[in-house]
């Protein structure tokens, strides 16, 4: 899910599409009572009962939930080069800590250092 650019500390509120079954979404939506609709007069009406129908139906499969933001992404985290870096970073750690050798600490250590330098350059090329 992509989060769009908000203050900290604010509150966005997306759909849950995680357990949508869209079958099922589709089969509801199939049967809703749309001749009721034809039935009001005044197109005010016919555009609140539409909205009303589809909305619960929505709700329903993908309901809204309120999820807080405490931070923005780091932009210069998207890199995947990074990522690769970091997992990497993290299985010279676990076999540094097993092997307790001066060159899995050493292999440790220079990723460890490639990933603030790569950070830094990420950084320098957004500002």
């Amino acid at each position: 899910m992509k989060i769009p650019n908000v203050n900290w500390n604010q509150s966005i509120i997306p759909r849950l599409e995680k357990n949508l079954n869209a079958n099922e979404f589709v089969n509801d939506c199939a049967c809703l009572p749309l001749p009721v609709i034809y039935g009001l007069d005044s197109p005010d009406d016919i555009v609140h009962g539409l909205n009303t129908l589809f909305g619960d139906c929505i709700e329903r499969h993908a309901p809204l939930k309120r999820m807080k933001v405490t931070r923005s992404p780091a932009a210069w985290m998207n890199s995947d080069q990074i990522r690769k870096l970091q997992a990497q970073r993290e299985k010279l750690g676990r076999e540094a800590h097993e092997k307790n050798t001066d060159d899995s600490w050493t292999a440790f250590r220079e990723v460890r250092n490639k990933i603030k330098s790569v950070k830094l350059i990420s950084l320098n090329g957004l500002l």
